[in-house]
């Protein structure tokens, strides 16, 4: 370099790699990003492509609101160029149905994630439904992520699945599952091979379902759950034994064990994440005979006790020592969830794995599905 040339610092925020870089740790708050956006033309694009990535993460149960999704469906068609930035959307079917619309109809080049939502208490038709407009976005070959939380039964998305993307490969169901026709889903329908399937069965609480109907081909059909490494399944009244061409790749199993009095874990070689929630006072024993049924050699490194505060003190003992104690191809890490944020007192009931550094207290709030979450996009 000549000695008459010289070179001025550069602050690092004058590289627009960096700097969209440290505009894409800002946390998604709506007021943040849009002063960002106000600073210089030149964190216009990393701002504006936070700041429309995800609107519900942005503006939480706000973007349920009529007027703010009206005014986001408005952003978009005004504005082609902020459709591109779009990762994850929400549809109300208890809408205005021409927002709906408006919504389908728009040119998403990138969505991952579609969710479509409905209040438990709002019932509709299937008349009432786009479906037409729905299957423009569940067969976009971008998309990775399906979840529908409307409590019509499985059937009632036939038209849905007749048109569905064989890229995704994370479904979420909330509904209810006594309705097991499933004559409207068409044979030739496109196959989908899921690798995380998560169910909340809001059946009949009289009823006891097995597992076995409840994920087989024909019930879930057209998603293929051969090379499923993540299930999660919230419904109290299930009888576990998982079929073996579905288990034999499941790494993450999140249950509720409710009145559960054993589950069958034999099919599954390859688990090394289980959560067991809702574990009652009364069924210790139940748990330690479900685990004692893991194939050898046994994987499972991570196990997570969910809300267990119910348990007798002689029970935490029984849990501690067999716990403590079992045999795994590695060091079994035992997390136990509680609500109590200060998080009081756990140590002291297991007092074995606290003195050999397996135990974790971890907060959560009830019902929260963040674990489970964390796990499938840690894969």
């Amino acid at each position: 370099m000549s000695a008459g040339l010289e070179v001025s610092p550069q602050s690092p925020l004058d590289v627009q790699e960096l700097l969209d870089h440290c505009i894409s740790f800002i946390p998604r708050c709506s007021e943040s990003l849009r002063s960002c956006s106000l600073v210089a033309r030149s964190w216009v694009d990393a701002a504006q492509s936070q700041l429309f990535r995800e609107p519900y993460a942005i503006l939480g149960s706000r973007f349920y609101r009529m007027e703010n999704a009206s005014r986001f469906c408005a952003a978009l068609c005004s504005s082609p160029r902020l459709v591109g930035y779009v990762r994850a959307l929400t549809l109300r079917l208890d809408h205005d149905l021409e927002l709906n619309m408006k919504l389908c109809s728009v040119n998403f080049s990138r969505l991952e994630s579609l969710e479509i939502w409905a209040p438990d208490d709002y019932y509709f038709e299937p008349e009432d439904i786009p479906f037409l407009h729905l299957q423009k976005l569940s067969s976009l070959s971008t998309l990775r992520s399906l979840e529908l939380r409307v409590q019509q039964g499985f059937p009632f998305w036939a038209p849905l699945f007749a048109h569905i993307s064989p890229t995704i490969q994370k479904f979420f169901l909330y509904c209810e599952i006594w309705d097991t026709d499933h004559s409207a889903v068409p044979d030739d329908a496109p196959r989908v091979k899921l690798k995380s399937l998560r169910l909340t069965l809001d059946g009949s609480p009289a009823t006891r379902y097995d597992i076995q109907d409840i994920i087989s081909p024909h019930m879930l059909r057209p998603f293929d759950l051969s090379q499923l490494i993540a299930l999660e399944v919230q419904q109290s009244e299930v009888r576990w034994k998982i079929p073996p061409q579905t288990g034999r790749m499941i790494q993450i199993l999140d249950v509720c064990f409710g009145f559960l009095e054993r589950f069958d874990l034999s099919a599954l070689p390859q688990l090394t994440h289980l959560r067991l929630d809702e574990i009652p006072g009364d069924v210790t024993i139940s748990v330690i005979d479900s685990l004692s049924t893991l194939p050898l050699p046994c994987k499972l490194h991570t196990m997570v006790v969910g809300y267990s505060q119910h348990l007798k003190a002689d029970q935490y003992i029984i849990l501690d020592r067999f716990l403590s104690s079992y045999q795994s191809s590695y060091p079994l890490m035992v997390e136990i969830e509680t609500y109590d944020e200060e998080k009081a007192g756990y140590h002291e009931k297991y007092p074995i794995m606290s003195s050999q550094n397996q135990l974790q207290v971890v907060y959560r709030a009830i019902k929260d599905p963040t674990w489970f979450m964390d796990m499938v996009a840690n894969l």
